[in-house]
């Protein structure tokens, strides 16, 4: 069994609010955020769409084969976008009216799928610029989910916001394939540290930005979380919660 029928598979069996409660609990968490049931389920949706692209190195045999599993992913978006069928799988067909009005910008997770298959190059970030580049375009699902819930949303606050997720889910993967290699020599220590600068910035940057709608802010809520510590979950939904009426993280 393939990947995506391995998921697809778990997905039927649950539903995506399960799913995402099992493999990405504060994703999941962030969904709560969504009063309407349609939109939270458009936005699990999503969710479960991009833990499947960001987790296509770790199930698949080597990097080819996870580059062209994330460019079957392109194909689909762009053909369920114009109309095609979205076959059987629960997150994309949930997602298919979305993509065919143009509520959920095909465009935007088309980049962030190319980002993640460049990551499976043999050499795929030369320097730090690239590696902001990297971060950027994978932080655009975020920002297509952000505006599929509220299309007024401001598209650069949401970026901003967005990238900060991003940048710490690096944080513990600094040793990995990805580093740039104008800080190899340095060593993973500094790497780290490097990236922990990154992310502060990012923080800023989001903070004294544009404000994010409280309707759009689900999308991007996870963000929140990588602003100070893990405080546990009951403490970490406060604290989405509070983020959410501020519209900031």
């Amino acid at each position: 069994m393939d990947v995506n029928s391995a998921l697809k598979s778990e997905l039927e069996r649950q539903d995506l609010a399960s799913f995402l409660q099992t493999r990405e609990p504060d994703l999941w968490a962030a969904s709560r955020l969504v009063s309407e049931d349609a939109a939270r389920l458009d936005l699990e949706a999503v969710f479960c769409l991009e833990h499947q692209w960001r987790h296509v190195g770790q199930r698949t045999a080597n990097p080819l084969m996870a580059q062209i599993r994330l460019a079957w992913w392109r194909e689909q978006i762009v053909a369920v976008a114009a109309g095609r069928s979205p076959g059987d799988h629960p997150a994309l067909t949930r997602l298919a009216p979305r993509l065919i009005a143009g509520a959920l910008d095909a465009d935007r997770l088309d980049s962030a799928l190319e980002a993640c298959q460049d990551a499976f190059e043999d050499h795929p970030l030369e320097d730090e610029t690239a590696l902001l580049r990297h971060v950027a375009s994978l932080a655009k699902v975020r920002v297509a989910a952000g505006l599929m819930l509220d299309l007024k949303a401001d598209a650069e606050a949401l970026h901003r916001s967005a990238k900060v997720a991003v940048i710490g889910r690096l944080i513990p993967l600094a040793n990995a394939y990805w580093i740039p290699r104008s800080w190899r020599d340095a060593g993973e220590a500094a790497a780290r540290l490097r990236l922990t600068s990154l992310l502060t910035q990012a923080i800023k940057d989001a903070r004294t930005g544009p404000r994010v709608s409280e309707k759009a802010f689900p999308a991007i809520a996870e963000s929140t979380l990588y602003t100070g510590k893990d405080q546990g979950p009951v403490v970490n939904r406060a604290k989405l919660l509070w983020a959410s009426v501020r519209g900031r993280i």
